[in-house]
């Protein structure tokens, strides 16, 4: 069975897209953006396998709805990826269960129903890491 976690920007309790821009600015930083089989990709840099593969999600404007990572590893560098994926304002991490969700801010009043009353707000890359 797979497992996958996603990064996605909440308000209001919805889903908002992400600017491209600013999801670029900071892929680009850890690897390489392509385009894939089914859209655009990103290709990470570590000589470690951190994911299977990375999805962006985008809609008919050329906005990041979210991303998807099939097949995350629990260690470093993952966490620090998504430390500074999650500078986005707005941004949350969860996975497919939807077990935990972290946040570098409190966005628990923007989470849509179905979602953890609570979000786990992180201040460095290993501070309450739930994939341990």
């Amino acid at each position: 069975m797979s497992y996958s976690t996603y990064i996605v920007k909440f308000e209001n309790n919805d889903m908002v897209p992400m600017s491209y821009t600013e999801i670029e600015s900071i892929l680009t930083q850890h690897g390489t953006i392509v385009e894939g089989e089914f859209g655009k990709e990103f290709i990470h840099n570590s000589e470690e396998y951190i994911f299977e593969y990375c999805s962006l999600e985008m809609d008919e404007e050329g906005k990041v709805s979210g991303l998807s990572f099939n097949r995350p590893i629990h260690h470093s560098p993952f966490p620090e990826f998504i430390f500074d994926l999650l500078a986005i304002e707005g941004s949350c991490f969860f996975g497919t269960d939807m077990e935990f969700v972290l946040a570098r801010t409190d966005r628990s009043q923007h989470l849509p129903e179905g979602f953890p009353n609570e979000v786990i707000v992180v201040e460095s890359p290993t501070d309450r890491w739930p994939l341990d």
